[in-house]
């Protein structure tokens, strides 16, 4: 979604960064401490799960829990980001 904010602020196509936060920067979009947080950490699991060669024993083995943890908060997240499009 942070990447048609750009495209739609540009007219061209998004950068590809793997960096939530990075993203939001050049959306211009502004955002609290805790969505900084939350896109932080999805950041994260996406570059784990994009590029396998930097993830490590431990993230390979996300539990249900964790898996569901990041679900919950990425819902508000994806309704903040709706509301700008």
């Amino acid at each position: 979604m942070l990447k048609e904010i750009i495209a739609n602020q540009t007219r061209k196509l998004p950068p590809c960064l793997p960096d939530l936060v990075e993203l939001a920067d050049r959306a211009g979009v502004e955002r609290n401490e805790k969505q900084d947080e939350i896109l932080r950490s999805l950041s994260e699991c996406y570059k784990k799960t994009q590029y396998p060669d930097i993830m490590d024993a431990t993230s390979r083995g996300i539990s249900a829990k964790i898996a569901r943890d990041y679900l919950h908060q990425t819902e508000p997240i994806i309704q903040w980001l709706l509301s700008m499009t």
